[in-house]
């Protein structure tokens, strides 16, 4: 996975980050944590993966 790809994901998981928050997280910096937090995990595995 290059850049690009994760940029695009980026963009994907931003679309969708209501579905992505948990239920308590109530402030957009909240939900924005929680999916970065899934993302950097997402990249992570995708490193690992190389």
């Amino acid at each position: 996975m290059d850049i690009t790809e994760l940029c695009h994901e980026l963009m994907e998981l931003r679309k969708r980050l209501d579905d992505f928050s948990p239920p308590e997280a109530t402030t957009d910096s909240e939900k924005e944590t929680s999916v970065m937090g899934l993302l950097s995990k997402h990249c992570r595995k995708s490193l690992m993966a190389k």
